[in-house]
């Protein structure tokens, strides 16, 4: 299980864009051939949207290319509740 909390990292643009795009998309194909069989996408944030747009659509490729399941963490962090929703997700990837 990989659980990618990213949505509200801070950096430079290039390297926000790297790790919701190329570096993302490397670790997916790397996934393929290891036991992970689950991934969070911490899909909103304070990272630009179009950022992370491309993050959801990366992780739907692969989800139907290699039928990883993934789930979208769409809430945010300040959100009353956030932690357990979270957990209960990734709960749900694991079962």
């Amino acid at each position: 299980m990989v659980v990618w909390l990213l949505g509200c990292a801070v950096g430079a643009r290039e390297e926000l864009a790297a790790i919701h795009g190329p570096r993302l998309e490397r670790l997916l194909e790397k996934l393929v051939d290891s036991p992970v069989r689950g991934f969070a996408y911490e899909a909103v944030g304070a990272v630009d949207e179009e950022m992370l747009e491309e993050g959801r659509w990366i992780i739907e490729r692969a989800s139907e290319r290699w039928k990883i399941p993934v789930k979208m963490m769409t809430g945010q962090r300040e959100d009353e509740g956030w932690a357990e929703r979270a957990a209960n997700q990734v709960a749900g990837l694991l079962a």
